[in-house]
Formats: C-alpha cells, structure tokens, sequence
C-alpha cells in the first residue's frame, strides 16, 4: 500500500489541527489584546495579550511536528524539541498569570504571588531544560498516521511543578474570579465570569493533554480551548 507523504489519520488529523487551531485563535487575540492594551494604557490587557501568546506556544510542539510530517515526511528530531516547543514558555506564562491574579484577586498579596510564581517558573525552566530526557516519558516512534507526543513523567520535578501551576489556577485564580463574579454586579459580574470559565477551560485542557494520549476527547477538549484567548479578551477590554 503506497501513502502520500505526510499521510495523517483521524487522530493525526485532530491532534495536529486542534493544535494549529489554539495557535491561530491565541496569536490573533493575543496580538490585540497587546495592541488595545498599549493605546488605551491598560496595563491588565496589555498582560492577558501577552500570557495569551505564552499559552497559545504550549501547542507549539504538535503544530510543528505537524507541518514536518505533511511537508517532509519526518518528525522533530531529537523528540525533547516537541517538550521544549510546548512548554518552554510556562514559566513566563505563570508569571504573568500571578500579576493578572494577584492585581484583580489579592491585591494586597500581589507581590508575594508575582515571587513565589517567578521563583516556581525558573525552577521548572532549570528542570524543564538540564534535565529534558528525565523531565518527559521516554518519547516513542509515533504509528503511521500519528504525530508526536510528550508526556510528562509524574515522578519527576517537573511534573510536580506542572501540578502545583495546575492547582493554582484552578483554586486561586479560576475560583477566585469565580467568588469575585459572585459578589459583583453588572457588567463586572460578567467580566468576572468570562475570566472564571476561561481559566477553568484551561486547567481542563491542561490536565488532558498532560496526562492522556491523543485522541477524540483531547481534540473536542482543545476545540474549546480555543475560545479561552476569547474569553479572556472579553473580561479584560475596556
């Protein structure tokens, strides 16, 4: 049986696609988020653009693999590029989060998040880094038709860190947008909640592509993800 090069099935198709597609939404989002942000001097916008962009290059990874296999018919070599690709801009990301969170939850707080987060993020970045190979499950040849995949090893810092981010957003910042929706009114109330369900979008999907294969669920979870850059954008413009 002879395959066209580049031959992707069902999953290669959703996994590869998915991905490309929280690249695109995150990207353009991102990039007004920063553009409206810096005319209207709105410092808050200008930071949710630029942790939109960091969390749109989590996809990085099976996005590129996929333009390799459909133009050349190969994948990222060495595999540890797919983990840098996807998750080298977490820690920034964290960061960023930790001053959106901090300025809008806990203000009095803000600063205390903002160090605990950046000492977290450039840890996991020495972990993510000098020790790829043990941070990630050894990484396997994919099946005709599939692209790669990373998974993190959870005996490992990284994964520890990965969680600890993961418990953050879903305790503080997604449920603490959540409270503050509750205690407010108006168009307030609604900023607030677009930001809770943007976050609690996130979590989700971080959680799946994480820990599970590719498949069917990833590609219907990472759909959603596409509309967290939305989300986001709605919370924060002024």
């Amino acid at each position: 049986m002879i395959f066209m090069v580049g031959y992707l099935d069902l999953i290669g198709w959703l996994d590869g696609l998915t991905a490309l597609a929280i690249i695109v939404s995150s990207v353009t989002f991102g990039i007004v988020c920063v553009i409206k942000g810096t005319r209207s001097n709105a410092k808050l916008l200008t930071y949710a653009g630029i942790m939109t962009l960091c969390i749109g290059s989590f996809w990085l990874g099976p996005t590129t693999d996929l333009f390799m296999w459909l133009l050349f018919e190969i994948h990222i070599t060495p595999p540890e590029i797919y983990g840098l690709l996807s998750y080298t801009m977490i820690g920034p990301g964290v960061v960023i989060v930790a001053i959106i969170g901090g300025e809008l939850i806990a203000p009095s707080k803000k600063k205390t998040l903002i160090v605990i987060m950046s000492i977290s993020g450039i840890i996991f970045e020495i972990f993510l880094w000098g020790f790829t190979t043990s941070s990630f499950k050894p990484f396997e040849t994919p099946a005709l038709g599939r692209l790669l995949d990373a998974s993190f090893n959870t005996h490992y810092y990284t994964f520890f860190l990965i969680a600890f981010f993961l418990v953050y957003l879903l305790i503080f910042v997604a449920t603490g947008f959540a409270v503050k929706a509750k205690k407010s009114i108006g168009i307030l109330r609604n900023k607030f909640i677009y930001m809770a369900i943007a976050f609690y979008i996130f979590v989700i999907t971080g959680l799946f592509d994480a820990l599970l294969d590719p498949g069917i669920a990833i590609g219907i979870v990472r759909l959603f993800m596409c509309s967290f850059s939305v989300l986001m954008y709605l919370g924060l413009k002024t």
